[in-house]
């Protein structure tokens, strides 16, 4: 289970969150960044790593850099880019297909992980990094 689970993070290398890992789901394809569920995603990554900055540190490193990539997006959309649902993997262009919009749960989630991260990063000497862009 601890390795499918890992398999959903950082997929395809460029640190995007899969809801899940088949193009073929029924229903309709997954194969998205959801803000809100990589959020929670994330943040349960640490907890089941016992908050290990070494052991989580590749996951969360491609997360943030997933996170900046993504915000500075242009939205097609027509609303802010932080507050879209869900993303498209690996370019991390918002979707543009009909969903509900905004969704304003999803920066409060990913606000707690990564604000997790930071505190684990300050706890092993990475204060600076924490700060930084």
């Amino acid at each position: 289970m601890f390795e499918n689970y890992r398999a959903n993070l950082n997929v395809e290398g460029c640190g995007a969150v899969v809801a899940a890992p088949d193009g073929d789901t029924p229903g309709g394809s997954y194969y998205y960044h959801w803000m809100r569920d990589a959020g929670l995603s994330i943040k349960a990554w640490m907890d089941v790593n016992d908050n290990n900055h070494d052991s989580v540190r590749e996951v969360l490193e491609a997360y943030t850099g997933w996170v900046a990539k993504v915000q500075q997006k242009n939205d097609p959309n027509g609303i802010d880019v932080r507050i879209e649902p869900k993303f498209t993997i690996p370019d991390g262009e918002p979707y543009t297909g009909g969903w509900c919009r905004p969704q304003t749960d999803g920066p409060a989630l990913r606000a707690m992980a990564l604000s997790k991260w930071g505190m684990l990063m300050k706890k092993s000497g990475r204060s600076a990094e924490a700060r930084s862009d």
